[in-house]
């Protein structure tokens, strides 16, 4: 179990600084990963856990560039598509795919894609990668 050297709330979620390793970055969590009672446990993530974490963090990782901190615009989404999906969808540097993509996931069409949206891709991405493994 890793040592929690300092917390903060802040709204729906946690913030945890551990002492794990020198220099490391803190861990922000959503109150369902940490229950609150007036100490926090850490515990080591699972492997699942950890990879939903990437997710949240990639989507952030391109959301905070410009604009609302918690959306992707579609410039936003292009580099995250180009950067990180490459091999999992094709023709991630032709516009009008990145166009086509973008309109399907803003289902508000407000001209941002929220992470509620983007998890469509992600899911899209997934039921595809998993019908591929069982044609092989």
């Amino acid at each position: 179990m890793r040592e929690v050297s300092s917390l903060e709330v802040k709204g729906d979620t946690c913030l945890i600084k551990t002492s794990l390793a020198q220099g490391s970055s803190p861990v922000l969590l959503p109150p369902h990963f940490c229950a609150l009672r007036g100490e926090c446990e850490v515990r080591e993530m699972t492997k699942l856990e950890d990879h939903l974490e990437g997710i949240i963090n990639i989507f952030h990782q391109y959301s905070i560039r410009l604009g609302d901190y918690d959306t992707l615009n579609k410039s936003e989404l292009k580099k995250l598509i180009t950067k990180e999906l490459p091999n999992a969808l094709k023709n991630t540097k032709d516009q009008p795919s990145i166009d086509k993509v973008f309109q399907e996931l803003d289902a508000d069409k407000d001209g941002q894609v929220t992470f509620e949206e983007f998890v469509v891709l992600v899911s899209r991405v997934l039921k595809t990668a998993h019908a591929d493994i069982h044609k092989e």
